[in-house]
């Protein structure tokens, strides 16, 4: 494949020099005929990569090799050579091009891709013409183009620019709000471009430029094919317009003008104009020239065909076939046949030439030499001759199958040593790979080890942690005990001195002393020390009371 890649862009280069070449030449005439041209050019890149077989012209001198054939290799001595044979980092590098290219161009595809299925979003989003005027002019302008069918008419707010789009539905949109703007001339101007564009097909067209700048993005000549045949399109349509409607080239540039101001990239693949300021320029200087006349057509197009026929079809020169020197006489065909015994004979020739050798032989004896040469049958019974033919014989086959020998034996220490330094360098990278293991191997015993050490104080900070909880709930408890425990002895405590009071063992004389110092002491005892400061300051008062009472 990258054979190939390459071998279209340089096939690629030689077109559009010959098309580059050609539209200098013309200049500024022709526009039609120049973007003929251009797309040819385009064309010629995505022919090349098909991988069509080329068409071999023998124009080239015939090339006459007096060197005999190098023998064939066994096939096992190939299969034994190129089984060690390892890939180079040199040898990587077409590869990792060839991905760099693809990956490239599909991505440039699939925007393509992208913009075609935003164009259809848009056209489905459109808003259908209502106007009976503009459709009426239309219909008149198709007429006037040559136009069977007139296509529909939208309006939409997410173009700036008129422009061509469907491939099976034509529509031609127009800007909503720049169409409001224009003045009846302008419009008709502008729905005659858009419907020149569709009489011409620029709409289908248009995919081989598109596709070969996106498939060869990193070719500059594909880039500047592609460029150069959309300007060519919209000067053509732009000299059509002055054609056929008759109107003056300085009303259709301020047109051009007011449509290019502030202007976005077209929809692709809608057919649409650039917005550069060059291109624009360019197109405005076209307008200078008179409009070409329909009689040239027929004779532009014969030489489009031409062109594109010798740009398109691929060719290969190739070397003509020798040929003899005296045509009138049939070409020699020598042959020998030398039989050694009954059952040994060497020879070279047909079977035929073999029944005839054998045939003079049961006539003459065992030994002889049959050959045939400058058309001439020739018969040796000689024992010299024959002798000194066969040592000829077998001493070239000797010195054939030394030279054989030799060759073998130098190709076999060649991959002995080969064999060798892979074996070497195989053992060099096992020593790595082992190293590398062993290194490995103590990173995850000391990664265990530490993972083990972290799962034990884990363990220890859940036990510690589960006696600290259960300390904690056990102090809870004593405290809840210690509470209850309190509020019993209190209760006691109150219980007998109500029983006290009732049983009548503390007399009520001294009730203002013995009630104060009851409750002096029952209070100043909870509060110091509890149930026993409780218990012994009852006790105190009762008795100060009874001390009284006696008095």
């Amino acid at each position: 494949m990258a054979a190939l890649l390459l071998r279209a862009s340089l096939e690629g280069v030689f077109a559009i020099s010959v098309v580059a070449f050609v539209s200098f030449l013309l200049a500024r005439n022709a526009p039609a005929f120049r973007c003929r041209l251009w797309w040819v050019a385009c064309c010629k890149l995505l022919v090349c990569l098909a991988g069509i077989a080329p068409l071999s012209i023998p124009i080239l001198p015939a090339v006459v090799s007096l060197a005999p054939a190098a023998p064939a290799r066994p096939a096992w001595l190939v299969t034994a050579g190129m089984a060690g044979i390892v890939p180079t980092p040199q040898a990587m590098w077409p590869s990792l091009l060839l991905a760099l290219w693809a990956l490239g161009a599909v991505v440039g595809c699939a925007s393509v891709g992208c913009r075609y299925l935003r164009a259809r979003e848009v056209l489905r989003r459109a808003r259908p013409n209502r106007d009976p005027k503009v459709a009426a002019l239309a219909a008149n302008l198709a007429v006037a183009v040559g136009l069977k069918r007139i296509p529909a008419l939208g309006y939409s707010g997410e173009v700036a620019t008129p422009q061509v789009a469907g491939l099976l539905a034509t529509t031609i949109l127009l800007p909503s709000e720049q169409v409001r703007t224009l003045s009846h001339d302008e419009l008709a101007m502008t729905l005659c471009h858009e419907l020149i564009h569709v009489r011409r097909r620029d709409l289908a067209w248009g995919w081989v430029p598109a596709l070969a700048a996106k498939i060869f993005f990193f070719h500059p000549g594909a880039l500047l094919a592609a460029r150069e045949y959309a300007l060519a399109r919209e000067q053509a349509c732009d000299a059509e317009v002055l054609r056929v409607m008759g109107v003056a080239p300085g009303q259709y540039g301020r047109l051009l003008v007011v449509m290019s101001a502030n202007r976005p990239a077209a929809l692709a693949p809608a057919v649409g104009v650039s917005s550069s300021f060059r291109h624009l320029r360019r197109r405005l200087r076209m307008l200078e020239i008179a409009p070409e006349k329909a009689s040239h057509q027929p004779a532009r197009w014969a030489v489009i065909a031409l062109l594109a026929t010798a740009i398109l079809v691929p060719v290969r020169l190739s070397a003509r076939t020798p040929r003899q020197k005296d045509a009138g006489k049939p070409p020699t065909n020598d042959a020998y046949v030398l039989f050694l015994d009954e059952n040994s004979v060497t020879m070279s020739g047909s079977l035929d030439d073999l029944a005839v050798a054998r045939a003079h032989r049961d006539r003459s004896g065992t030994q002889l030499l049959w050959f045939r040469q400058d058309g001439k049958e020739y018969v040796v019974t000689d024992p010299s001759v024959l002798r000194s033919a066969l040592s000829a014989q077998r001493g070239g086959e000797a010195e054939h199958v030394s030279a054989s020998d030799a060759e073998l034996d130098a190709e076999r220490m060649a991959l002995e040593a080969r064999l060798e330094a892979l074996s070497s360098r195989q053992d060099d990278l096992a020593d790595t790979r082992r190293a590398e293991e062993l290194k490995r191997a103590e990173k995850y015993a000391s990664d265990a080890d530490r993972e083990r050490q972290r799962a034990e104080l884990a363990r220890e900070l859940s036990v510690v942690s589960s006696r600290v909880d259960r300390l904690n709930r056990q102090q809870e408890e004593l405290a809840r005990e210690m509470e209850r425990a309190a509020m019993q002895a209190d209760r006691r405590l109150r219980e007998l001195l109500e029983e006290t009071v009732r049983s009548g063992a503390a007399h009520p004389t001294g009730v203002k002393g013995g009630v104060k110092g009851g409750v002096k002491g029952g209070v100043k005892g909870g509060v110091e020390g509890g149930v026993k400061g409780g218990v012994k300051g009852g006790v105190e008062g009762g008795v100060e009371t009874d001390e009284g009472v006696d008095r």
